[in-house]
């Protein structure tokens, strides 16, 4: 789980780094904090599963 978190905090601050671009007609822009939230559900019960072990 540790490294789980430890990834996403690296993520997060990779997604905070990006410049913003322009919407474009059509095209979906999801913002760092929509990214992080994503891949946080995904992965936490993964990563809890296996720090059972």
């Amino acid at each position: 789980m540790k490294d789980t978190l430890v990834w996403l905090r690296q993520l997060k601050l990779s997604y905070q780094q990006e410049h913003q671009p322009k919407k474009l007609f059509g095209l979906i822009y999801l913002t760092p904090a929509q990214r992080f939230a994503i891949l946080k559900e995904i992965v936490y019960p993964f990563a809890e599963e296996n720090s059972g072990h």
